[in-house]
């Protein structure tokens, strides 16, 4: 893996890592490389496989991308507009959440399509 490892995840048969610009998936059983993809403006810090492990969420401080990861193609790419410091998945309801802001976090929800779909009111 180029450079040091920032975020790693798990999911079945594959690895993903990530670093400052890249992130690879490795197929665990044949120890290869599944797919890359790098140039990334800001470091990736999260990473988050769906419960089937067919798909991977991608996330920077702003932007997050879903992989095929049976293809390595990217399903969609979507600037959130806030700062993500987690990352959820719910596959089951079509729908993924970050958590934003270090200064007054906020839970919003989204469709795989990166449609806000709902930011719970706390108080």
């Amino acid at each position: 893996f180029p450079g040091t490892i920032g975020s790693l995840k798990c999911s079945g048969s594959c690895v993903a890592a990530s670093g400052a610009s890249v992130v690879e998936v490795y197929d665990i059983p044949s120890v290869s490389v599944k797919f890359s993809s790098s140039g990334y403006k800001s470091t990736i810090n999260q990473l988050g496989f769906t419960s089937d492990g067919s798909w991977l969420f991608v996330a920077d401080n702003t932007n997050i991308e879903l992989w095929n990861v049976s293809d390595g193609t990217l399903i969609q790419q979507q600037n959130l507009s806030t700062y993500i410091i987690a990352l959820g998945i719910l596959k089951s309801q079509k729908t993924f959440f970050t958590i934003g802001s270090y200064t007054n976090p906020v839970v919003t929800f989204y469709n795989y399509v990166g449609q806000k779909i709902w930011t719970p009111v706390t108080q």
